[in-house]
């Protein structure tokens, strides 16, 4: 099986492993240049993914900034969700896996939540 590091897998590969090795996704040039080609490809990814990747390690800056993009879509495609909705879906699932105290505080005061 190929790593999801290596900037030879197929792109639709990388958001099916993002669950499995979302640090390995986020490492692969692929990835990133999926991010920037293709409008809407964090949108076709499942949410579970986008938890994934968001709560990794190697998440930077662009690839949250990329996700908070996905829950403004997402306020206009579900005008009954509300975004403390969306947001504290996605924080609960990346605070889940965070250890650290001061970078918890750090997550949630960038959220507003």
């Amino acid at each position: 099986m190929v790593p999801a590091s290596d900037p030879s897998i197929p792109i639709e590969q990388l958001a099916e492993r993002a669950n499995k090795a979302p640090g390995g996704v986020l490492r692969n040039p692929a990835f990133r240049l999926a991010m920037i080609a293709e409008p809407g490809f964090l949108r076709r990814m499942p949410s579970s993914a986008l938890e994934a990747l968001a709560a990794s390690p190697q998440a930077g800056d662009d690839v949250l900034a990329d996700i908070e993009e996905e829950i403004a879509w997402a306020l206009e495609e579900n005008p009954e969700l509300s975004r403390g909705d969306i947001v504290k879906d996605i924080a609960e699932a990346i605070l889940r896996d965070i250890p650290q105290r001061g970078l918890k505080s750090q997550i949630r005061r960038r959220l507003g939540i």
